[in-house]
């Protein structure tokens, strides 16, 4: 698989709790960082009113 764009790292999340590990999901960071990276996909999702 090849992931174009922003991605700096990429995860693959494993259920080990199986006999044998599934891929459960997958984890990407990207720069810049933005609440539409979550929003677009689920848009049920709020952004975070709690900023540093």
């Amino acid at each position: 698989m090849q992931i174009t764009g922003s991605a700096v790292h990429r995860f693959g999340l494993y259920d080990a709790s199986v006999d044998k590990p599934r891929l459960s999901g997958v984890a990407v960071f990207g720069v810049p960082v933005s609440p539409a990276v979550l929003t677009k996909a689920l848009p049920e999702l709020e952004p975070s009113a709690n900023r540093a």
